[in-house]
């Protein structure tokens, strides 16, 4: 994973890690909520997002016209 020749992996680990501790604090919200409250661009959060489903460590969902995400032991409802 390379942006302009920089290897993408460590900031997508760290937004990662960001992710899961907005998720552990807020429970279930929306992709677009995450982005917001992220200082990163939006193309890495969601990238970020992306690993973290692939690997199983967080569930995505539609819900109307969002995507919500939440850890697995959480509750499914939006915020």
């Amino acid at each position: 994973m390379y942006e302009n020749g920089v290897s993408l992996m460590t900031p997508v680990g760290v937004i990662e890690g960001e992710i899961l501790q907005e998720l552990e604090t807020l429970g279930a919200t929306t992709i677009r909520q995450l982005v917001r409250k992220l200082d990163w661009p939006a193309s890495l959060v969601i990238m970020a997002i992306g690993a973290l489903i692939r690997a199983g460590i967080v569930c995505g969902r539609h819900h109307e016209l969002e995507i919500v995400v939440r850890l697995p032991n959480q509750e499914g409802g939006v915020p």
